[in-house]
């Protein structure tokens, strides 16, 4: 079994096409029946993938002998396999200019049926050289619709093996979900062999997935198929261990029907014992898998045809109220820091129905990373009864470590209930000279950019009846601070930051617990005891 495992670690790590090919709400092709963001009346929206061909498509388009080629259609795709490995059977994909592999586009044939499949194709006297015997991507006609309705399938030729899968993309606008990622299997025609197929599904849900995405340098032995005939319920979370992924199995989701549809609808995140909240924010890959029927290749016996339709789920946008800005837009900021002291810059986010994480990273500038930074605590404040900044929320803080950006990720809430954000955030900057510029990345599902601009000045002298005119007092656990203009800070005895309040919130007294505490107030800093 250990060399299974060493075998699906190089397996995870190649890509035949690209990682960005994904369903996104972003994205709709009325040729392809791919529809993105459609407005529901609950006020959420709606992704949707049909396959359905438009009728203006299929007037000026000829079934079988031209391409369907869609790059909104990404995200989808389909393989047959035979026991000679999966790179052995990567180059038999209908290679006449028909369709091929298209990197991040969907690239199909639009087929009416198996027969119309065959003779189109056939056009030599030895069957096993037929282009029909070659995989083949394909749109089918389901039947008993009169080619009013399409499903994508893998159309296997001579392979006994077949995967179909697809990437939604539940990130940005789609991270709030609402509902399971939905889609239909059924029977597009039952076979030549007499006999059904049953199809596993895996699920990826690692942060870059890449199962079972291939590359021409794996092996070519067929120990590969042999790693997806084994992997299932039972041993999904070995391999896990092993490879640091984060895959799920679901045995025997569809069996294939001997006659007729059997139209079945599988929910993702049911299949594989989640809740709908664990698929927020991630790239979910979803594969299925069928082994052979046990046959033998011989012209004319091909495995039962079984299609993908109906891709959906519905998600609730996020939004922004303060700052007003639209997804994928941005906000300058300018801020004023002294130069060689550590300088907190905080700006106010306010947000509407976050459903996934709240993640504020570095725009990928890492050489700014010394003069910016956060703190692993009493960097994000909520708003307390009266609008101050007082209560201390949890996050997870990520230093730049090499080519690592800068993080700080608000989880979302633990039952999948939306929260109104009403934060103030604490960036720190510390530079020496000159001025600086920063990006950050901000999205709880609606994503904007805060470019924010920092002058450098000199330290100014400090003048002594000011000085000497701030009064920080102990009463009743609660700390005043009298006769100040500038925000005040509260540090714990380790440091770190884990009060910031207004002037006129301080005067009327900061409640804290019994602990020894740095008072912060513009150039004041007073160490002080509540009992």
């Amino acid at each position: 079994m250990k060399k299974h495992f060493l075998l699906l670690a190089a397996f995870c790590s190649m890509s035949l096409v690209s990682l960005n090919a994904q369903m996104q709400y972003n994205k709709v092709d009325a040729n392809v029946g791919y529809t993105g963001q459609e407005a529901l009346d609950n006020g959420n929206y709606r992704m949707t993938h049909t396959f359905n061909l438009s009728d203006n498509y299929k007037e000026s388009k000829r079934p079988v002998t031209e391409k369907i080629s869609s790059s909104n259609g990404k995200g989808i795709y389909g393989m047959g396999i035979t026991t000679e490995g999966v790179n052995n059977n990567v180059a038999d994909w209908i290679n006449n200019g028909k369709t091929q592999n298209s990197g991040s586009n969907l690239a199909a044939i639009w087929v009416p049926s198996a027969e119309v499949l065959r003779d189109s194709l056939s056009k030599d006297a030895d069957p096993l050289k037929h282009e029909y015997w070659k995989q083949a991507c394909c749109l089918w006609n389901v039947p008993g619709t009169d080619g009013a309705d399409q499903a994508f399938t893998s159309w296997p030729g001579m392979a006994k093996r077949s995967i179909i899968g697809f990437q939604v993309k539940a990130q940005d606008l789609m991270a709030g979900l609402t509902t399971d990622i939905e889609f239909e299997m059924l029977t597009l025609d039952p076979g030549k062999t007499g006999k059904t197929s049953t199809y596993k599904m895996i699920v990826d849900l690692s942060k870059q997935p890449a199962f079972p995405w291939f590359n021409s340098s794996y092996s070519n032995t067929g120990d590969d198929i042999a790693l997806l005939d084994s992997i299932c319920e039972a041993n999904v979370a070995t391999i896990n261990a092993e490879l640091g992924s984060n895959m799920y199995v679901a045995d025997d989701v569809y069996i294939s029907a001997e006659e007729g549809l059997n139209r079945v609808k599988i929910k993702v995140a049911e299949a594989i014992g989640l809740p709908v909240s664990a698929l927020r924010g991630k790239k979910v890959m979803v594969t299925l898998y069928t082994t052979t029927s046990g046959t033998s290749v011989q012209p004319g016996m091909y495995e039962p045809i079984v299609g993908v339709d109906n891709v959906t789920v519905e998600y609730g946008a996020a939004s922004w109220t303060d700052p007003n800005v639209e997804n994928n837009g941005r906000v300058s900021m300018e801020a004023t820091a002294v130069y060689n002291v550590e300088t907190p810059i905080t700006f106010t986010l306010k947000g509407k129905n976050r459903l996934s994480e709240l993640k504020i990273v570095s725009d990928g500038d890492n050489k700014a990373s010394s003069s910016f930074y956060f703190k692993p605590e009493g960097c994000v404040m909520a708003a307390d009864a009266d609008g101050n900044y007082t209560i201390p929320v949890e996050y997870e803080y990520t230093p730049v470590v090499g080519e690592s950006a800068l993080s700080v990720i608000v989880p979302a809430d633990a039952d999948g209930n939306a929260i109104d954000d009403n934060v103030q955030v604490t960036l720190y900057a510390n530079f020496p000279r000159g001025s600086r510029s920063y990006s950050l990345e901000i999205n709880n599902g609606s994503r904007f950019w805060l470019d924010l601009t920092v002058t450098g000045e000199e330290p100014t002298s400090i003048e002594t009846e000011n000085v000497d005119s701030v009064e920080i007092s102990v009463e009743n656990k609660r700390i005043f601070v009298r006769n100040t203009s500038e925000n005040v800070a509260i540090y714990d005895a380790a440091g770190q930051m884990i009060r910031s309040v207004s002037a006129s919130a301080a005067q009327q007294g900061i409640e804290m617990t019994s602990g020894i505490y740095l008072v912060n107030a513009g150039e004041i800093i007073e160490k002080v005891l509540v009992k």
